[in-house]
């Protein structure tokens, strides 16, 4: 992930590059289905601001958040913030099916229909941020293990 801190607050240009490689969790695909890949990730690059993609999409916008400050002004809290592309392309699915990778992707691409060129495509990440300087982030004790079992000594006997 690439941030861009100046078109975020500018509300132009690309916030944030978000190269990604989406797995699609099904039982009957496999383990090895996905959309994109580590060369050739599905890249959205997303916008506080308004976006200009082609027809036969039409402009959305995205929102900076509002700006706050906490922790007697040592952390930045934004909240609000809507990170909006409409203007990128999504391949086909890869690898659907194991053996039957042949037939399966072709369905996958048909019902998604995939692949699927830019404008025709829309993320939008709805999220927060929160950052503070490392010198006031606590370090959390780790968690005891959770759900171990251990075998009690048994009673033998009346009581």
């Amino acid at each position: 992930m690439n941030l861009n801190l100046t078109n975020f607050a500018s509300r132009t240009g690309t916030a944030v590059a978000l190269p990604l490689k989406v797995k699609l969790d099904n039982p009957l695909l496999g383990g090895s289905c996905y959309l994109g890949s580590s060369a050739q990730p599905v890249a959205p690059q997303l916008t506080t601001g308004t976006t200009n993609p082609p027809a036969p999409g039409k402009p959305i916008s995205g929102n900076a958040g509002k700006f706050a400050f906490q922790g007697c002004g040592s952390i930045i809290a934004i909240s609000g913030v809507s990170l909006v592309d409409n203007a990128f392309s999504a391949p086909g699915a890869a690898g659907c099916g194991g053996l039957l990778a042949l037939l399966i992707d072709p369905s996958v691409d048909l019902i998604a229909g995939l692949p699927a060129a830019a404008g025709n495509n829309t993320a939008i990440l709805n999220t927060e941020f929160k950052a503070a300087p490392s010198r006031i982030v606590k370090t959390e004790p780790t968690l005891p293990e959770i759900g171990r079992c251990e075998k009690l000594a048994t009673k033998t006997g009346g009581a």
